[in-house]
């Protein structure tokens, strides 16, 4: 891609954060840009950030394949035509959040990986979405003067996930509390940015709301104030953790 435009913009700290830390001549890293229909064909050996855990069901099982930091959806069903809702032999070597751990348990799998008892006597998966290294990888170069959106040290940023985008678009130029406070609240808009200027963004302004789970990890990263926001019944965070 040519970096203007995503879809997925979770999805898409894969290239800019996993491909930096892995092995790429022992590992090859399932991106967003892998369409539907080559899923079915394309074979990869690990899963980072992003709902990616079902999607492996479709490997071939002679092909290993490690999840890191990986996300479940709610959606616990396996696949058409399949025996399992994960790839057979998948290791776990470390998961998004406490729910997709009792996903994954409800479907016969554990993590590799397993900490030490805690309090109530159980022993948790490691926790942790990757793209909380954004801050550790994406520094130089992601405040660049040219970058539209630099300075936000002033104003609250709105990032939309991608499939609220035009919901919001519409609310910023109908709402009369969003109109007069244009000087206060900036709409981001990922479908229609370079990476780096909504990461500039994120990390430069004063707080940030979002109904995009990244949208919220990503401040986190940079420890900037960050707040879900849950308005339309057409909004549910599926992948939440």
């Amino acid at each position: 891609k040519d970096g203007t435009k995503y879809g997925n913009f979770g999805d898409v700290l894969n290239v800019y954060i996993i491909d930096q830390m892995i092995n790429k001549r022992k590992y090859e890293l399932k991106l967003n840009a892998i369409s539907e229909e080559d899923q079915k064909t394309v074979d990869y050996n690990l899963v980072a950030i992003g709902s990616f855990m079902r999607q492996t069901a479709t490997l071939s099982e002679d092909i290993p394949c490690y999840a890191w930091g990986t996300g479940t959806l709610r959606d616990n069903r396996k696949p058409k035509n399949r025996e399992y809702t994960y790839n057979k032999n998948l290791k776990i070597l470390a998961v998004r959040g406490p729910n997709t751990q009792q996903n994954i348990r409800d479907n016969g799998y554990e993590c590799q990986n397993l900490l030490e008892e805690d309090e109530n006597g159980e022993r948790n998966c490691y926790w942790g979405d990757p793209g909380l290294l954004t801050s550790q990888y994406l520094i130089d170069g992601v405040f660049n003067k040219e970058l539209k959106y630099q300075n936000l040290k002033d104003k609250i940023c709105l990032l939309p996930h991608y499939v609220h985008q035009k919901l919001y678009q519409e609310k910023f130029a109908t709402d009369p509390f969003l109109i007069k406070n244009q000087d206060k609240i900036v709409l981001l808009e990922p479908n229609n940015m370079r990476f780096n200027e909504t990461i500039a963004s994120l990390a430069s302004c004063k707080g940030v709301i979002s109904t995009s789970l990244h949208g919220l990890i990503i401040p986190d990263s940079y420890n900037v104030p960050n707040a879900w926001l849950h308005e339309f019944k057409i909004q549910k965070m599926e992948g939440i953790d």
